[in-house]
């Protein structure tokens, strides 16, 4: 099996909590799973590993440095998970969701843990 995680920008949480699953009767966001997005990630990526699993990652989604520092700890803790699972990995992001993955690297590489596992990161509309 191989995931790909996805991470939600900056306010997803307009409207109230962010969650896997988008609201019944509201169509899921990019990241959600249900989404188009997921639906075609499936039909476009093969993996040699088995089925594609879609792991939406959900923070707080704060316009805050702070915020997305601790949901970069919480990211790589995720996936300091899926290596110990031997599970391949990519993380995709839009907005501060790529702030959040640019965090996980960097704290990540600061304490030497390696991520053997993680095959590619993406971010779009990302202001680094």
């Amino acid at each position: 099996m191989a995931t790909i995680i996805t991470v939600h920008g900056t306010f997803a949480h307009m409207g109230g909590e962010p969650t896997e699953v988008a609201a019944p009767g509201v169509e899921p966001q990019w990241w959600q799973r249900g989404s188009p997005t997921e639906a075609d990630l499936e039909k476009l990526v093969q993996s040699s590993d088995g089925p594609v699993r879609f792991v939406p990652f959900i923070w707080n989604g704060d316009n805050s440095v702070l915020a997305r520092r601790e949901a970069g700890s919480e990211l790589l803790k995720r996936m300091q998970e899926l290596d110990k699972d031997d599970e391949n990995y990519c993380v995709v992001s839009h907005s501060h969701g790529g702030s959040v993955i640019w965090h996980a690297l960097r704290m990540a590489e600061l304490k030497n843990h390696r991520l053997p596992h993680l095959q590619s990161w993406a971010t779009v509309g990302t202001p680094f």
